[in-house]
């Protein structure tokens, strides 16, 4: 799915020949506002003749002269033709003209805006929200480049699709990063968050940026407050003492998941064994319940 998706946006934008799959690329192409394509050969492998695709109208095929394949150029560029006779090499894709272009065209149109009232069936994408550390590497990149075929894949098959992003930004570790550079973690984390979707936007993701969240916002964890009191008032939130996994650097409690060779999974600090009050949720008293259940999911995955 992940080179798929780039097979498409390179291939198409830089005018290289594609072969059999060109005719599924254009219809799910065909549904996809704001993308241009330049002329692709359709058969290159085969004796059927070659269409291409006018470049006035980005989806509609029209008859055309047969686009070389690879042994016609070699033949065209064989030793007996003279230099000043060859054509001249098609003009590269250029990526930090074009890409910047039609980003702004998305969001003028604001094409990837979901609307409630749309009657179309509705489609939710919800890739994990990244922790704001300040950039985003290659892991980013695989993951949400991967979310995003899924969305406009959704979108091109006529889904209302709704694909937002946010930033798991509430926690130790932010606290911790900024007393490190002598700053309020507040300040710290928002920077980062500017830094990173400026980053994710350059991707030309189809995200939903009007319904952006960040875990840090009072306007965001005000609902985990709430939620949290109405599961104490009903007795499914309590305090008790158990051993847990603490770290020494990031002073916070981990999961023994995050614990990796012994070591703290973000600071590499050795992992100390403590017995500290901490809260719970009463999750077991609703096991049997939702174990019965599982029969009643006749379209679960």
């Amino acid at each position: 799915m992940f080179n798929f998706y780039y097979f498409i946006n390179m291939t198409i934008a830089s005018s290289v020949k594609i072969t059999h799959d060109i005719p599924i690329m254009v219809k799910i192409l065909r549904k996809i506002p704001m993308i241009t394509v330049q002329i692709v050969s359709f058969s290159p492998a085969t004796s059927s003749p070659r269409q291409r695709l006018d470049p006035l109208h980005p989806f509609r095929l029209i008859a055309g002269e047969p686009i070389p394949n690879d042994q016609e150029r070699t033949a065209a560029m064989s030793s007996d033709t003279k230099p000043n006779d060859r054509a001249a090499p098609p003009e590269r894709y250029n990526a930090p003209a074009r890409e910047p272009h039609w980003q702004q065209a998305w969001d003028m149109a604001q094409i990837f805006k979901a609307n409630n009232a749309d009657a179309r069936p509705k489609c939710y994408v919800l890739e994990m929200f990244p922790y704001p550390s300040g950039r985003i590497h290659m892991g980013h990149v695989r993951n949400y480049a991967m979310g995003d075929v899924f969305a406009r894949y959704k979108r091109a098959k006529g889904f209302n699709v709704l694909h937002p992003m946010g930033w798991d930004a509430f926690g130790m570790p932010a606290e911790n990063a900024a007393i490190e550079r002598k700053t309020h973690p507040g300040t710290w984390t928002y920077a980062n968050i500017d830094t990173m979707k400026r980053q994710l936007k350059s991707m030309g993701l189809s995200l939903d940026w009007s319904r952006e969240i960040a875990t840090c916002g009072p306007d965001y964890y005000k609902h985990q407050q709430r939620l949290f009191l109405d599961l104490l008032k009903t007795g499914l939130a309590y305090r008790k003492s158990s051993k847990v996994n603490w770290d020494p650097v990031d002073h916070t409690v981990l999961a023994n998941e995050q614990v990796i060779d012994g070591r703290g999974w973000r600071s590499g600090a050795l992992v100390e064994t403590r017995e500290l009050t901490q809260w719970f949720f009463k999750i077991t008293q609703y096991s049997d319940e939702l174990l019965s259940a599982l029969g009643a999911l006749d379209k679960w995955p």
